[in-house]
């Protein structure tokens, strides 16, 4: 029924990726008549409980009767229907029981056309990591890689899944290439998602329970690409004839993962959660140019939907993972692509522990500024949480907009007109910025900026067991064991990982008979029946889908499919979580070129990995991440339409077209349960980036409606979303581009998740982990080039899994976030900023890094510009809890000061050495900008 496959593409007008798959398909046991869908197999995570895990596939005779079993008990039974496509086989689809055993289990479907069986199939939690090149960045390419490749054959319980990269310009049923779940080892991690496996792994050590990694991301890809066209319809920005211009991120982004989230949930009947949390990775900075802006920084503040955290009310259950001070200028990578993906996923796991997770008492963010107050000559900016004391570590980083005019609504520009200011004191909960340079020349300060970071926690590595998949883009094609008539859809296999308990997971396959009855068994139970339908979109086999029973027991299981036209069968599979692991080069960047592990996402290993030792559990780890992807092609058109409109052309290549990464590497996972996902991308989205926050805001809620719609509700429609913000990619201080504006965006311009807008949603910040050495740089003219995949992938996963714990799976008493401003005192010569966002005291390690933007004008409204008009200004004292920038730069010449931002540029400081931290968390306040 499947052949090898070879594709080459070409245009005349535009030069397509060219590859080529040499395949040997290989069949989950079973027979010919009922299978499983590709994305399940032997060794699977799926969802245990609260929720109840769907299977699904094909099956050749509509209407049969399926039945399917858990180690031999039947747990559910369906029936086959046509496919609504006009596919030749039948669908049969079927939800399980709500699964607290994790197992492992077999889990059986039967028909009278045969079965299909799945074996070693755990029950935990799922997590599906998309993005980018900085979630496609492999673990085999970050730092340490040697050891963490060594030790992932220790994690049994943390199984893989790593979507082929392709486009399709319509949503596909199935994956079109298959791929398996793995188990971790050297080899087949090497080339997954650092930041998908680091999540995974340190979110594992906090629930323990078994984890599944979905990596499903391509590198240079824009949010438009991974956004449906529902999600981009509800981000419209006129008609621009290209794409690359005609969305604006914060809406795009919110719109993809609300879009996502339904669309999960639509074909998951219900299953995946109409929530569930979303966590996504801030850009890092690339250039190695402080003075640079670019798109970086409006991009980070539309990641979070113009909040700078989240969650927040747009972005409800989503958490990042803040990384602007985690660049990596010698990457050889590209400064985009910053090795260190431990920092990001660690990150991104003490969000998701708070958010994805519910754990109390977590510090999962950076200082959070809750309000500014001018003091004399300075700005005074007080942090909202006075449980993390500010940790100041330059005096530098924040910027201000002033202006002369004194009306109050005057707007700062977006790039020119701000200047630099700096620290001059701090507290435990505030600083003060100089802004002198403003009110000094009789301007009013009408705006203020800094970028700032999330928590970091460092994690002894533990021996542990785990199971890691890997795809590589010359594989050899296998089916899970079975007959030709069932078999399950590519993205199952032996020694997955499916959502355990309290989801239940979804299986879901082929067959040919539409109408024959398909039968699941976990371990020789039957737990569910299904009927193969036709397939909706026209495929030649009928599909056949079922929710297995919430499995608290990981496992392992044999899964069998079977009806009257065989069975199909997966060996090996554990129940735990599974994590969805997305995004474009920096979540593609592999294990080997992390430093420590080979072929697969080293965000992606390396979250799993550090997830695993705190959850201790079972975790599947799918990659869908292809690098230099634009997140439109990463949207769905639903998603796509709330930030956008109809009628566009795209110049760039086919992977970026809008919503074909959705369609080929995202709609195929939507009917499987996971626990949540994590996104590393954004620097394909730069030069736009204030229309990120839209876009990513789109996505996340798109990608949160569609799994849970099409788990039949399993997938959690609020489903956990971690993200990494982006790292530092250029040695070049004085640059901005646009790394800080992307960064404030993927916060939905809040500066912080998880925010009102940006909901249980969790995020590492990673500006502070350049990678400026980093061999995997990205070309941008035969003189330029940036290192934008940094190889420090650790610290990256590993602040963003401290943030999963606290978001995703509310771990109490998390410190998970970096310090975050809460107040702004603007005195003659001086800002006061507190911080009390966090629970740690601020560690200053800079006095550089905050600007200030001044002007003439007495209204208080004016807007500082974007970039020009910002002038330096240092941090002349602090506290644990704030700090006094001097602004006598300003303020001495009779000027206003009108804004203060902190780190806007594209790469805010050295590794690790941004001016704000968390003193006793170790993690960067995030990216801000403030109004004065």
């Amino acid at each position: 029924m499947f052949f090898p496959t070879c594709i080459l593409g070409y245009n005349l007008d535009i030069i397509y990726l060219t590859y080529c798959f040499f395949l040997l398909h290989k069949y989950v046991e079973g027979s010919s008549g009922i299978f499983f869908a590709k994305s399940y197999g032997d060794h699977m995570v799926l969802q245990g409980t609260p929720y109840r895990a769907i299977v699904w596939g094909f099956a050749d005779k509509i209407g049969d009767y399926v039945h399917v079993t858990l180690n031999n008990t039947e747990v559910a039974n369906t029936t086959v229907m046509a496919d609504p496509h006009g596919g030749s086989l039948g669908i049969w689809k079927a939800t399980l029981p709500v699964q607290e055993n994790n197992g492992p289990f077999t889990i059986r479907v039967s028909s009278s056309a045969g079965s299909a069986t799945i074996h070693d199939v755990l029950f935990g939690d799922i997590w599906f990591c998309s993005g980018q090149s900085n979630m496609g960045f492999t673990m085999g390419h970050v730092l340490n890689s040697t050891v963490e490749l060594k030790e992932a054959a220790n994690f049994t319980k943390i199984r893989t899944f790593q979507t082929p990269l392709t486009t399709s310009k319509t949503p596909l049923t199935d994956l079109s290439n298959a791929s398996s779940w793995n188990l971790p080892n050297s080899s087949t991690l090497a080339g997954f998602s650092a930041v998908c496996w680091l999540y995974g792994k340190y979110l594992y050590s906090h629930i323990n329970r078994p984890i599944g990694l979905i990596e499903s991301a391509w590198g240079g890809t824009p949010i438009e690409a991974w956004s449906s066209p529902d999600a981009l319809a509800k981000c419209k920005f006129g008609s621009e004839a290209n794409a690359a211009q005609a969305y604006k991120y914060a809406c795009q982004f919110e719109s993809m993962i609300w879009d996502w989230r339904k669309k999960f949930n639509n074909e998951s009947n219900g299953e995946t959660n109409n929530f569930f949390p979303f966590g996504f990775v801030q850009l890092a900075g690339n250039r190695n140019d402080s003075t640079y802006v670019g798109g970086f920084p409006d991009l980070r503040w539309a990641q979070t939907n113009h909040y700078g955290y989240v969650p927040n009310v747009r972005m409800g259950n989503v958490f990042m993972a803040v990384a602007m001070d985690l660049p990596d200028f010698s990457s050889p990578y590209g400064t985009i692509h910053p090795r260190d993906k431990e920092d990001v996923a660690s990150r991104l796991l003490i969000a998701a522990r708070s958010v994805a997770y519910g754990e109390r008492g977590l510090n999962i963010q950076g200082p959070i500024p809750g309000a500014f107050i001018y003091q004399d000559n300075s700005l005074a900016i007080y942090f909202k949480d006075d449980t993390n004391p500010l940790d100041i570590r330059s005096n530098s980083g924040f910027e201000i907009c002033c202006s002369h005019s004194l009306d109050p609504t005057f707007e700062c520009p977006l790039t020119t007109g701000w200047i630099p200011v700096n620290i001059t004191s701090h507290q435990s909960v505030s600083l003060t910025l100089d802004v002198t340079s403003c009110i000094g020349h009789n301007l009013h300060v009408r705006g203020v900026l800094q970028e700032y970071d999330l928590a970091q926690l460092r994690l002894v590595n533990a021996i542990m067991t785990w199971i890691i998949l890997t795809v590589y883009f010359y594989f050899c094609k296998t089916e899970v064991e079975g007959s030709s008539g069932i078999y399950f859809a590519r993205s199952y296999g032996n020694h997955m990982v499916l959502q355990g308990a309290p989801n239940r997971a979804v299986l879901w396959g082929f067959a040919h008979k539409i109408g024959d009855i398909v039968h699941v068994s976990l371990n020789n139970i039957e737990v569910a029946t299904t009927t193969v339908i036709a397939d909706p979109n026209g495929g030649l086999s009928g599909i056949w889908k079922v929710k297995l029973p919430a499995q608290q027991y990981q496992g392992p299981f044999v899964i069998e499919a079977h009806s009257s036209e065989g069975r199909a069968r997966l060996i090996d599979v554990l129940f735990g979580d599974v994590w969805f692991c997305s995004g474009q080069d920096n979540m593609a960047f592999t294990m080997n070129q992390v430093r420590s592990l080979g072929g697969f996402s080293a965000v992606c290993w390396l979250f799993g990995k550090y997830l695993y030792q705190h959850i201790h559990w079972p975790i599947g780890l799918i990659e869908s991440a292809w690098g230099g992807t634009m997140i439109e092609a990463w949207s769905s058109n639903d998603a796509l339409a709330k930030c956008t409109s109809t009628g566009h052309t795209v110049h760039r290549a086919n992977i970026n077209l809008p919503s074909v990464l959705w369609n080929a590497m995202v709609s195929p996972f939507l009917p499987m349960t996971i626990y949540g996902a994590i996104w590393y991308q954004g620097e394909s989205n730069t030069v736009h980036a204030d229309r990120y926050a839209c876009q990513f805001d789109a996505m996340i809620t798109d990608w949160r409606q569609k799994f849970h719609n099409s788990s039949n509700g399993e997938t959690n429609s609020a489903f956990p979303f971690g993200f990494v913000q982006l790292a530092g990619n250029s040695n070049d201080t004085k640059r901005i581009g646009g790394y800080p504006d992307l960064r404030w965006a993927q916060t939905a311009n809040y500066g912080h998740v998880p925010n009102p807008q940006l909901q249980n949603v969790f995020m590492s910040v990673a500006m502070d982990l350049p990678d400026f050495d980093s061999p995997y740089r990205t070309q941008i003219t035969s003189m330029f080039s940036l290192r934008i995949h940094p190889r420090d992938k650790e610290d990256v996963a590993s602040r963003l899994v401290l943030a999963a714990r606290a978001v995703a799976y509310g771990e109490n008493g998390l410190d998970f976030q970096g310090p975050y401003p809460s107040a702004f005192k603007v005195q003659a010569s001086s800002i006061a900023i507190e911080f009390n966002q966090g629970g740690s005291p601020v560690d200053v390690r800079s006095n550089s890094g905050f600007e200030i933007c001044c002007t003439y004008h007495a209204d208080p409204n004016y807007a500082c510009p974007l970039n020009s008009g910002w002038s330096a200004v240092n941090i002349s004292s602090h506290t644990s809890s704030s700090i006094l920038l001097d602004i006598t730069s300003c303020t001495g010449h009779g000027q206003y000061i009108r804004g203060v931002r902190y780190a806007w540029h594209e790469s805010p400081c050295q590794i690790k050495q941004c001016a704000i931290y968390g003193r006793d968390n170790d993690l960067p306040a995030p990216p801000f900008k403030h109004h004065l």
